[in-house]
């Protein structure tokens, strides 16, 4: 019988560094842009069973955090479900087709035209980031988005 999916086990619990670097450390600084809910992190170091063995005082722990640097008024999310065409714009892996890939590069190639300043844009992968990005080069769009704007990639890993 042919294998029709495959199945991953990945330990999403963060415990595990944390308990490599507090053990090893006499301070430990934690630096993020999502850190909330913090309680999350306070429970994996101070609860009984924690990465510290509840061994880290709450009076220990300082928490600093900055209010968002981007205003309200500078934020649009959109959900974009049809391209310049009319196309409609599927995500799912069979619908990402050489035709929806170049659809999806004419509609953005649209936005960068008309919106100004930055644009941050979220894949829901680096394999379908990798894809659009080597479509959009073999196609010439991330040429033509690249005269408009600055084009960042976030590194893998």
């Amino acid at each position: 019988r042919q294998q029709e999916g495959s199945i991953k086990f990945l330990l999403l619990n963060a415990g595990r560094k944390f308990s490599e670097a507090v053990s090893e450390v006499r301070a430990l600084l934690i630096v993020g842009g999502t850190l909330e809910p913090i309680e999350e992190f306070h429970r994996l170091l101070l609860s009984e069973g924690s990465v510290t063995g509840g061994s880290i005082e709450r009076s220990r722990l300082n928490h600093f955090s900055c209010g968002h640097v981007v205003r309200m008024e500078q934020i649009l999310p959109l959900v974009v479900t049809a391209g310049v065409s009319s196309l409609e714009l599927d995500f799912s892996y069979q619908g990402r087709t050489p035709k929806m890939l170049e659809e999806l590069a004419k509609t953005f190639l649209q936005l960068v035209e008309i919106i100004p300043k930055g644009i941050v844009v979220f894949f829901p992968s680096y394999a379908f980031l990798s894809a659009c990005l080597n479509a959009w080069r073999e196609k010439g769009f991330l040429d033509k988005i690249s005269k408009l704007k600055s084009v960042f990639e976030e590194p893998r890993g």
